[in-house]
């Protein structure tokens, strides 16, 4: 039988996600909940979603739904993660899975105790570019790495309203797309932090425009990473060795990986025609049916990691949001 889904949350990155998961084997889109009524039939209804559930109590409270995908703001994440976990079900949750290491402490606590599988959804560890990325590098094809860079930037309309400028819905641009380029350095670097180092443009609303943050791993390597709501950045993740390097544009949601070394030009490319979120879907899918409670792949460890690193470029640049 196929894992039934429930989405919780209704807007845009939800809709893109149950595009994705139509075309996973094993899995069907069975209940959505959303505070905006509106938005849930409307989604509901585009992808023949079976029950419709405007509180969060009802939704939890259904026994057919096997597996949760959490679509809301990140400021709402820890909230609803730990009502899904305390009731027995699996959650895949967008990044980040929450606002500070806390808050992500208690709930791999909680999924813990009631044996229950949590994972965040980093989807860009699951793409056919990053996974041949790392094969290249394992297969010693740009031999050690030296440095790694990341950014990802774009300009965003200013509004004290908006989520990416409003500091009760934990706006800024490290939480929202900055955690893209630490995790990609996370991910190939093959030590875990000694230091970091990093700058922020605090905004009027007290939240980070634009951040620069220098990580020094303990096997050696260097990350330079950026992000930004204030400009438009290259987007562009390179890791740099001693042999070669590889570049992947639009490195979150990467299609091609270009390997570049003295004696060869080789170009991977992922010709799918999805979002890219069936691959973590059909990965979170696999590990319920084995009845596993983590991921090998976004461990809590990683998820740890990467938490840590936020919460200290926060504490370096003075961010805390008021409801912390």
């Amino acid at each position: 039988m196929a894992i039934k889904w429930g989405i919780l949350g209704a807007g845009q990155i939800a809709e893109k996600f149950l595009s994705d998961l139509s075309t996973v084997e094993n899995a069907e889109a069975y209940a959505i909940v959303s505070k905006t009524p509106k938005k849930a039939k409307y989604l509901a209804d585009k992808y023949s979603i079976s029950r419709k559930y405007s509180t969060y109590d009802d939704f939890v409270k259904d026994t057919e739904i096997k597996a949760v995908y959490i679509a809301t703001p990140h400021n709402f994440h820890f909230e609803q993660t730990k009502l899904c976990l305390e009731n027995k079900k699996a959650v895949l949750c967008e990044k980040p899975i929450t606002v500070n290491m806390a808050q992500l402490t208690e709930l791999q606590a909680i999924a813990a105790q009631n044996k229950v599988l949590l994972m965040e959804a980093m989807w860009t560890y699951f793409l056919p570019a990053i996974i041949k990325a790392k094969e290249w590098i394992d297969s010693g094809k740009i031999g050690e790495i030296n440095l790694i860079k990341a950014e990802f930037g774009f300009k965003a309309e200013f509004n004290p309203e908006n989520r990416l400028y409003n500091p009760d819905l934990a706006g800024g641009a490290l939480l929202d797309i900055g955690i893209y380029p630490i995790a990609f350095a996370h991910f190939f670097a093959k030590g875990n932090t000694k230091s970091i180092k990093s700058h922020a443009k605090v905004g009027h609303t007290k939240i980070d425009e634009y951040n620069s943050i220098s990580i020094e791993y303990q096997s050696g390597e260097i990350a330079v990473l950026n992000s930004s709501i204030l400009s438009t950045l290259k987007n562009d993740g390179i890791i740099y060795g001693s042999k070669g390097h590889i570049q992947l544009s639009d490195f979150w949601k990467a299609k091609k990986a270009i390997l570049h070394t003295e004696k060869e030009i080789i170009t991977f490319e992922d010709k799918r025609e999805t979002w890219g979120y069936d691959y973590e879907a059909h990965h979170f899918g696999n590990l319920l049916e084995q009845q596993k409670t983590q991921s090998k792949v976004v461990s809590f460890e990683i998820s740890r990691q990467i938490m840590q690193t936020m919460d200290e470029v926060r504490k370096q640049n003075n961010i805390v949001y008021p409801f912390e």
